[in-house]
């Protein structure tokens, strides 16, 4: 029988648990920043002061959860270190998982772009080259400025997700 890819990394029920309890507390948490900050901020949530197309506000769910799921699978392979480690450790460690976890999913972003860049009519000639390798590497090479440029929603992020890793862990996986 074939195996789910991730089927690997999430080998416990324990690991499944803690992982659907970062994904789905990331994700509501992220989602009511989004509108929270969007409803309050005139510039929105997400890109401040870069020139781009809003899709990022048309489908922010879509956007929203892959970061979500790539701080969900470093989030379980963390959890146990996280809530062993002090106060200054702990801090490194959010600040690694929100670098890789950018790292990890500009590329998904960057194709979800040229997606919906597609889906609005702009079709290049040969889009399935451009989906496949200019769009993941466009995300790389964006994606940077437009998550840096969402200015408070990244900061907070961060923090929040600070909480929510230590919320996880604690809960189980209770030392």
């Amino acid at each position: 029988m074939t195996k789910f890819p991730f089927s690997t990394l999430l080998e416990t029920a324990k690991e499944k648990r803690i992982f659907w309890f970062y994904l789905l507390s990331s994700f509501a948490t992220a989602v009511l920043g989004f509108l929270l900050i969007n409803t309050l901020k005139f510039d929105g949530a997400f890109g401040f002061g870069i020139h781009m197309p809003s899709y990022h506000y048309e489908h922010f769910m879509q956007y929203i959860i892959i970061p979500c799921f790539f701080f969900s699978m470093l989030a379980v392979r963390l959890a146990k270190k996280f809530l062993l480690a002090n106060m200054l450790k702990r801090i490194f460690y959010i600040l690694f998982m929100a670098i890789a976890t950018i790292f990890l999913s500009s590329p998904f972003g960057g194709f979800l772009f040229h997606f919906h860049d597609m889906m609005a009519g702009y079709f290049p000639e040969d889009y399935l080259s451009k989906l496949l390798i200019y769009a993941p590497l466009m995300g790389l090479q964006y994606g940077w400025a437009i998550i840096l440029g969402a200015f408070p929603y990244t900061p907070l992020g961060i923090i929040v997700s600070y909480f929510i890793m230590l919320k996880g862990a604690r809960r189980y996986l209770a030392v």
